[in-house]
Parts: C-alpha cells; sequence; structure tokens
C-alpha cells in the first residue's frame, strides 16, 4: 500500500440512534492514499459481489473504490449520489438511500447477476439498477484497486494511473463470486454489527475479505 497505514482499537460510533462498531479500518486521505492488490476476479462476467463498510469524510468531487480500466469493477460517489461499473457498463448519478452524510458509516454492496447489477445502501437495494454483457472478456485485467480508480495500466502491475481518491475511512471489504440475493445481502449488514465472511451465508462463494487494518485477514488469499 502507498501511503499511511492507520490502525484504530475497537470502539463504539453511535451514529443516528444506531450502533456501529468500527474494530478496524484504513484511513485514505484523498490525495495519494490506496491499496493495489494484485487480486483480478475473472467472475464478473457470470455472477458476483462485493460489499464494505465506508465513512466518507467528505463528499467533494468524485471519490472511486476498484477495478478499472476499461474492464470495470468499481463503485463511488459524486457528490451524495452514488456511482458503478461492471464489466463493459458504468452508472452514474444513482440515488441513494439514506443520502450520505460525511462522518457517517455506510455498509455498501453491488451484486451483479445475470447481466444487471444493483446498488444496496445498508443491506436495502437501491432502485436504479444497471445491465452489462456477461462476456468473460470484460473481466478486469488490473488488480483490485482500493481508495482510487486505476485507469489504465501503463506496462506492469505497478505502471498505473491513478485518480478520484477516497477520503474516507474504509473497512470489511468482500468479494464473492456469486449474485447475493436481497436477503444474503441483508445478512451481510448483520444489523450493523460485526460479520464472520469465512463462516456466514456463502462463504463457499467468499474470493477476498480485508478487513482493513489488523494486518491479519487484510488479505485472506
Amino acid at each position: 500500500r502507498r501511503g499511511k497505514r492507520l490502525m484504530f482499537p475497537s470502539r463504539r460510533a453511535t451514529i443516528g440512534g444506531d450502533v456501529f462498531r468500527d474494530e478496524f479500518s484504513l484511513a485514505f486521505d484523498g490525495t495519494n492514499d490506496h491499496v493495489l492488490t494484485d487480486f483480478k476476479p475473472d467472475y464478473i462476467h457470470t455472477n458476483a459481489t462485493f460489499a464494505m463498510w465506508v465513512k466518507m469524510n467528505d463528499l467533494v468531487g468524485t471519490q472511486t473504490m476498484g477495478c478499472h480500466s476499461n474492464k470495470r469493477w468499481y463503485f463511488g460517489f459524486s457528490s451524495n449520489k452514488a456511482f458503478i461499473g461492471v464489466a463493459n457498463q458504468n452508472k452514474n448519478n444513482i440515488i441513494i438511500t439514506p443520502t450520505p452524510v460525511a462522518g457517517e458509516w455506510l455498509h455498501y454492496a453491488c451484486t451483479a447477476i445475470d447481466g444487471t447489477a444493483t446498488v444496496y445502501i445498508n443491506g436495502v437495494a437501491m432502485a436504479d439498477t444497471m445491465s452489462y454483457t456477461q462476456n468473460s472478456g470484460h473481466n478486469p485485467v488490473d488488480g483490485f484497486t482500493m481508495g482510487a480508480r486505476n485507469t489504465s495500466t501503463l506496462g506492469n502491475g505497478e505502471d498505473i494511473i491513478l485518480e478520484a481518491y477516497m477520503n474516507a475511512n474504509i473497512s470489511e471489504v468482500v468479494q464473492y463470486d456469486k449474485g447475493l440475493s436481497a436477503s444474503e445481502v441483508k445478512t451481510l449488514y448483520n444489523g450493523r454489527e460485526p460479520y464472520n465472511h469465512k463462516e456466514g451465508v456463502c462463504s463457499s462463494n467468499l474470493q477476498a475479505w480485508w478487513r482493513m487494518g489488523d494486518g491479519v485477514l487484510d488479505d485472506r488469499n
């Protein structure tokens, strides 16, 4: 990872009358912080899910997390709206409820199922969906990037162009090689309580789990 790596001890943060326990997270400063992995998911053209907890520190400009280049698998925020990119398509200005507020934790998930991508916030599906083409040629070819958008690879895995950095804390990033159902996404949300992906619903489909900060399960593989 390039940039600062910050660890946070176990703590509880009250959010709008709710409680979320942020055991570990990584802070991204919106300038150059990012995590670059060599994880290249090859199942996006079939069915897939990624999910994470995100606390935006501000909602200024465009902020992206995920694989990109021309083979898409990313999400992000532009002001208080979301956007996603799956395989060969992207969709901007997705209205999300609750509206993101700086300093509050949201559970974000994107499912790709049989050519339709759906955004979930705090376990609830948003109305805006997106169609994409199911073709293995549209799988990401760059390593999964967290905290920024990798727009292209110039030569090898280190020669990348990054932009749209996230000014946020990110925790519990997971990827599944299955498009989780609405009830399964709600299970991951788990009423804002910690969730064990290794032993939970669809654990056999779990492809990667980065705790983001504990140094133990940052790379499940």
